[in-house]
């Protein structure tokens, strides 16, 4: 006889699910009235390409139905109605709002595959308004988001060296512990200094001996790869004048680097997968504005083609936002609340030790 599954014992199975989910297959739901209604938050290729018929491919035989879909963008949303007014026979109740979705959807599950920094304000709210989720990687795009989730992220860097043509010198064999949440947009903290003999550096390593998080007051450890235990390498290729005082920037990306296992918002475990770069200060410049409206948790991102080269919160109070160390060049710049509102600019010229100031902006 097959298994009865209460709805929070499939939206477990789902939480696990690593990309889709086709994890739903070995149980089965009760009767007509124990239908599971999804909701879906964020419409776009990754839901309707993959998340979207991973659910319905299950439907059947799982007794679960998407019965409202939310996205800002009109269009992508009416293609994800259409998609279930195919697949189930009715059409979803249809939101722009996520907030609409989780006060009027009356769902019992969402699954969530909006904008990457948006993932922690939407699992938050869907978590409050009592709701199982299912949320694409990453948990947080923007440390404002992050800390939402951690109270502190703690590496301990124990060494750090740089490689020259005579083999490896180190600049600081002190360890030190540094929460990286406390360092962002343009804060910088020293690890390590030393006068070096004119040559060229070809790469940085940083040794990382110890890596915790702290969530809701309680400590737990980070695994740290074995294949990182040797150390973080960062390949680099410049030379150093005498008489010159170089200052390198390691940005190492908290919100990339620390990755959950389990359920997002209950974690069986925490790993560390570093995401680092490395600029001189000298040569880099800046991007700042204040933003006319942020209230609604606004991230700036600063992009060169389609590839995001950084991002950070807009100050919930003043606005004001900088995107600090960008190498001299042509930057796009998107800035976007968490109800959708958006600004964007192109064609932005960074200068090396100078901040460009595109002023006040309103998202609309």
């Amino acid at each position: 006889m097959a298994e009865k599954t209460t709805r929070r014992e499939f939206l477990k199975t789902t939480a696990g699910a690593a990309a889709t989910l086709s994890a739903l297959g070995h149980v089965r739901a009760a009767g007509a009235n124990e239908r599971i209604a999804i909701g879906l938050i964020g419409c776009g290729s990754r839901m309707r390409g993959a998340i979207m018929p991973s659910i319905n491919r299950y439907a059947g035989a799982e007794n679960v139905e998407i019965t409202a879909v939310c996205d800002p963008w009109r269009t992508a949303r009416e293609e994800a109605a259409a998609m279930c007014l195919d697949w189930f026979g009715r059409a979803p109740r249809q939101y722009s709002s996520y907030k609409q979705l989780l006060d009027e959807g009356e769902v019992d599950a969402v699954a969530i595959a909006s904008c990457d920094h948006l993932h922690t304000t939407h699992l938050k709210a869907a978590a409050e308004a009592g709701k199982d989720a299912y949320c694409e990687k990453p948990l947080a795009k923007d440390f404002e988001a992050l800390k939402a989730a951690y109270d502190a992220v703690n590496i301990t860097f124990s060494e750090v060296a740089v490689s020259m043509s005579g083999g490896w010198i180190v600049l600081s064999g002190n360890p030190v512990t540094v929460n990286l949440l406390e360092w962002n947009n343009g804060k910088s903290i020293e690890l390590g200094r030393k006068d070096l003999e004119p040559g060229k550096v070809t790469q940085i390593r940083l040794m990382v001996t110890d890596a915790e998080v702290v969530v809701d007051g309680e400590t737990h450890s980070v695994t740290i790869p074995s294949a990182d235990q040797t150390g973080l390498k960062l390949i680099t290729n410049f030379d150093l004048v005498a008489g010159s005082t170089y200052e390198l920037v390691i940005d190492f990306d908290a919100h990339s680097s620390i990755v959950t296992t389990g359920p997002p918002f209950d974690p069986t475990g925490y790993e560390l997968k570093p995401t680092l770069r490395v600029v001189e200060k000298a040569l880099t410049g800046s991007i700042s504005g204040t933003v006319l409206n942020p209230a609604d948790g606004p991230v700036a991102v600063a992009l060169q083609g389609n590839m995001e080269v950084t991002t950070t919160p807009v100050d919930p109070v003043d606005g004001s936002f900088r995107l600090s160390y960008l190498m001299p060049g042509t930057y796009d710049i998107r800035i976007e609340d968490t109800e959708g509102l958006k600004y964007t600019q192109s064609d932005i010229v960074v200068t090396a030790g100078e901040d460009n100031a595109v002023g006040a902006v309103t998202l609309e």
